[in-house]
């Protein structure tokens, strides 16, 4: 059962859509919150049919439209700023399944970081990010990321040394450099672009502090062929995360998969599985 259900911050009514379990006195939910400026069904109705997934696993689901998004009033202020949004929700869920209850989130690119950089504040029983955005905004950039296809942010260093690691190792490319089929100077700009060594961003040094120190459960799920993806695994990599790597609460998920969003069949079937594995943990 779905229901269309809402609440105030100050002045502003939020909206959501809540999946209720067979089992009403279920005391386990999840939280989807969106990326970028996804409304709550997600694109092409992903997290509307995904939370209907974990409902039929005995779970309540609650989605919403932060504010400025979809049918939430107020102003659109982004993810770095979406902390009263997101312990609306939380609180929202408590008051309706109980105090008590485990209540896990899920959150994709710049969710999955809105929840970490808002961690110390939620009550939460553990979280399941994917792809975590890594990036500093630029200037000119509007207030929140496009999450697919993004052409407001360029694929970083690690990113791009990946793809080219997988052209040099493919035959074919080394037959169509030569031949001429593969513009020399553009490739050698690759090249120059791809051995910068890269700094932390402010956002990445920022996750680093947080992870290196929850003792939240956190899931960490990379789409290891998207860029986002292999952006965190680059800083998730350096030395500067030698302490998130040493929290034994953090665990990385790896799927051989170019779907920032996991729509494809067989990375959709991967997500499911690993978040109903979330949710029922043994």
């Amino acid at each position: 059962m779905r229901e269309q259900v809402s609440w105030h911050i100050d002045d502003d009514k939020i909206f959501a859509s809540l999946d209720i379990p067979e089992d009403r006195n279920s005391r386990s939910a999840l939280l989807i919150v969106s990326g970028g400026n996804e409304i709550r069904s997600g694109s092409h109705n992903s997290q509307s049919e995904l939370a209907q997934y974990i409902c039929n696993q005995g779970h309540y689901v609650l989605r919403f439209d932060r504010r400025g998004i979809g049918d939430s009033e107020g102003e659109n202020r982004g993810y770095q700023d979406s902390e009263d949004d997101i312990v609306s929700a939380l609180l929202y869920l408590r008051n309706r399944i109980g105090q008590h209850a485990q209540i896990r989130a899920f959150g994709n690119c710049d969710a999955a970081s809105a929840l970490l950089l808002n961690l110390d504040k939620l009550d939460i029983t553990s979280l399941i990010l994917a792809n975590p955005w890594t990036h500093d905004p630029k200037k000119n950039d509007a207030a929140d990321i496009s999450i697919e296809n993004n052409k407001n942010s360029m694929p970083s260093a690690a990113a791009i040394r990946a793809r080219y690691w997988a052209r040099l190792k493919n035959p074919r490319s080394i037959i169509e450099l030569f031949s001429g089929k593969i513009d020399i100077s553009k490739f050698i700009k690759g090249l120059l672009s791809a051995s910068k060594r890269e700094e932390l961003s402010n956002l990445a040094k920022k996750l680093q502090h947080i992870l290196s120190v929850t003792q939240v459960s956190v899931d960490i799920l990379i789409s290891n062929k998207d860029s986002t993806g292999m952006a965190f695994t680059a800083v998730y990599n350096s030395t500067d995360y030698r302490e998130v790597r040493n929290n034994s609460k953090i665990v990385i998920l790896e799927l051989n998969s170019a779907s920032h969003s996991f729509s494809d069949k067989e990375a959709k079937t991967w997500l499911y599985d690993r978040l109903a594995i979330s949710m029922n943990p043994k």
